[in-house]
């Protein structure tokens, strides 16, 4: 969770994915790459011996990206 977090956080900061200065509103197509992200990590842990996929591991994924994108959106 903190790692997507982070990633996140420094994805918003170097990509202007939210535009919430100009529209007040956060761009539909970050949600769903953040989501697409988190399902795509999980689903890779079926390739590493002694990992499995979970899915409330891809839960907290998603909520720790949406937490860095929202402390990227408060610093921008």
């Amino acid at each position: 969770m903190v790692t997507f977090a982070v990633l996140s956080f420094l994805l918003s900061l170097t990509v202007d994915a939210w535009a919430v200065v100009e529209t007040g509103e956060i761009d539909k197509r970050w949600l769903l790459a953040v989501f697409v992200w988190c399902i795509l990590d999980e689903w890779s842990k079926r390739f590493v011996e002694g990992r499995h996929c979970s899915g409330p591991d891809c839960v907290l994924n998603l909520v720790g990206s949406l937490i860095g994108m929202v402390v990227g959106m408060v610093i921008l």
